[in-house]
Parts: structure tokens; sequence; C-alpha cells
């Protein structure tokens, strides 16, 4: 991987550690300058965009990711697929897909208005591999992998099934209303979600393959096997009995199809935590800062009983990182995505710390 010379060590320590091996250890990525973010930051604004060219994005990704070339951290460059993060789904059912560019992080990511008025559309819902998105997503697929070939890593995206696509249809308001009001019409939506997402998925794999026998994701870097990324975003505005009633079966049944799973928390979703480290082969939990809420860094003492033996992926801003290895005060089992570091030469003078790191 030739933006990532180290790729083969940071590869085994990844899979040792999201195979059980990491609770007395942790995991790194140092966030440093990048020329390419400055630059877009200085040219763009956030907001609304058209539909992206698919190669001016793979152009962008190379550009970013070479600069990972002499970084010594626990990362794996890899591409993702915001384009079709949320809006593919949609997209195929029907719905007006739109675009947003996010400059902190150089994405461009997709969504859909609510694209029905009644649930019992969702019976007339199909698979259909002559839809425009569904075409461009191949598209997208053979342009990074051919652009990504021996530099940098594609990885998977977030799977939209379960009530998710309930969500997408309707809005986030009704949702709730209607699992009392049609639940065995949101039970076939989520079925159908379930042969949609799992068609999609595996159109990943079958395109993309593995790397080095695992999967890159821009969620955990690296999983070992065939491993999607999933949510419960849904369910963080419920009670956790919401989520065992409607979402426990159908998100296990997708993760059964697969090696493992990670799945991202928001601020708002840590009433969850306990339920979904049950998940099987669930192989790390994203905890994500919402701008609106305490960082989680400052609240990790609690939330680390709520875990079990999964690890976290958790951000840390550089200064705290750095006084908390020096005190050896770093939870274990965690992988910290450091932000703020100066420069690679400082990124890789701390990774020798992280790497000695056991508690």
């Amino acid at each position: 991987m030739l933006y990532k010379t180290n790729y083969k060590q940071v590869i085994k320590r990844l899979n040792h550690f999201y195979l059980g091996g990491g609770r007395g250890r942790i995991c790194a990525r140092m966030m440093t300058p990048n020329p390419v973010l400055e630059h877009l930051q200085r040219e763009q604004e956030d907001g609304p965009v058209p539909c992206p060219d698919l190669y001016e994005r793979a152009d962008f990704w190379d550009e970013h990711l070479s600069y990972c070339h002499d970084l010594q951290d626990d990362s794996i460059p890899c591409a993702y697929l915001s384009e079709v993060d949320q809006g593919l789904v949609g997209g195929m059912l029907g719905g007006k897909v739109e675009f947003l560019l996010d400059t902190s992080i150089g994405w461009i990511s997709s969504m859909v208005h609510r694209f029905t008025e009644s649930l019992r559309d969702a019976y007339q819902f199909k698979i259909d591999t002559e839809n425009f998105w569904y075409k461009r997503l191949l598209e997208q697929l053979e342009i990074y992998t051919n652009r990504a070939a021996g530099k940098f890593g594609v990885s998977h995206w977030c799977n939209l099934d379960g009530l998710h696509l309930v969500t997408e249809m309707r809005g986030f308001t009704s949702v709730y209303y209607d699992i009392l009001d049609e639940p065995e019409t949101c039970k076939h939506i989520i079925n159908f979600a379930y042969r949609m997402g799992l068609f999609l998925q595996n159109t990943f794999f079958d395109r993309v393959g593995l790397f080095e026998g695992g999967t890159c994701s821009n969620m955990a870097q690296w999983l070992p096997g065939r491993c999607i990324s999933e949510s419960v975003d849904m369910y963080h505005m419920a009670a956790p009995s919401v989520f065992e009633e409607w979402g426990r079966e159908p998100l296990q049944r997708m993760v059964d199809q697969f090696d493992g799973t990670v799945m991202h928390i928001h601020s708002n979703g840590h009433h969850l935590i306990e339920h979904i480290k049950t998940v099987k082969n669930l192989r790390s939990i994203l905890l994500l800062d919402d701008p609106w809420a305490t960082p989680i860094y400052q609240g990790l003492d609690k939330l680390d009983p709520l875990r079990g033996e999964v690890s976290y992926n958790i951000f840390i801003p550089y200064e705290v990182f750095a006084e908390r290895l020096v005190k050896r005060e770093l939870h274990p089992n965690t992988f910290y995505t450091v932000k703020g570091v100066p420069d690679i030469r400082e990124a890789n003078a701390m990774m020798k710390d992280v790497w000695a790191y056991y508690v």
C-alpha cells in the first residue's frame, strides 16, 4: 500500500485488537494537517452542491490520502463512498437525491427528501438493477477501486436497513406513529430493507473485495473478514425497548450474513450502548461527538463500564491524549483518533509510546 508504508504492521495490530486482544492495549490514528483539506476549506463553502463528478472525487481521495505516506500510526488510508451513504437506497426507490459538502472532512454526502405519502407504497418496492443510482454505484466502485489499486483502500459505507428505511420514506416524526398505527406494513418494509441492504453490501464486497483479508473502514480503519457498517440512529430518540422490539432482530439478521460489524452511536444514543454491546460479532462501537454535547473523552469514565468487552473508537484532542498517555490514564480497548497533532514527525514519535502502552 503506497500511501501506508507500515500497513502490514498496522493490520496485524488491528486484527489482534478487534478480535479481543485490545483489552489491555490502545490504538491511535493521528490527525495531522492536510493541505488538500485546507485548500478545500479556503476555496469552497459547506452546504448543497450539484451531483458530484466521480472522477473528480477519486482525484480528491487520491491526493488527500497521499499525505498519509509517512505517517506511522494505526490508520489505514481509505476512500469513503459518502455519496451513497444515505441517498442510495432512497434514490433507488424514487426519492429525490441531494448532496451536501462538508469541507472539514472532504465528504460530499447524499440524502433524500421524504418520498412517500403512504407506507403502503412499500408494497410496490423492488430491487431494480437498471436504476440510475445503482448503476452509478457500480461506476463509482469501479472508478475508486481502479484509482486505489496499490495505493489506498476503499471503505464500506453505512448500511441503511430496518426502520431506517421507514424514516427515509416518511421522516423521523412519522416513523414512531407508523410502528403503532401500521406495524405489519412496517415489518414488511423492514424485510424489504434487509433484502436491499444485503444486496448492496454484497455488491460492495463482490466489486471491491477484501484488503489483506479484511475490510477497509472509515469508522474502524480495518476489520478482519467481510464486515459491514451499521447504525442504530433510528433508536437514539426512543427507549431501549423500541430497539429491542423493532431493531435487534433485523440488525442481527444482517450482521449474521457477514463476519462482523462496526456500529456508531451519537451523543443522544448512549442509553443504547448496553443493548447493542450484546450484538453478536460486534467488533467496535464508534462514539461520535455531536456539536451540542460534551465531548466523549470527558465522560468516558461513565461510559466505559457500559460496553462490556467491545472496543470503543473515540475522538480526543492532541494535548489531552499526550498528557494521558504520559500519565498512563488512557482507557484500554479503545481506538483513539487524535485531533490537532502538529505534524507527522510528532505523530510518529508519539506512536512509539502508543505501541508500548499496556495496562
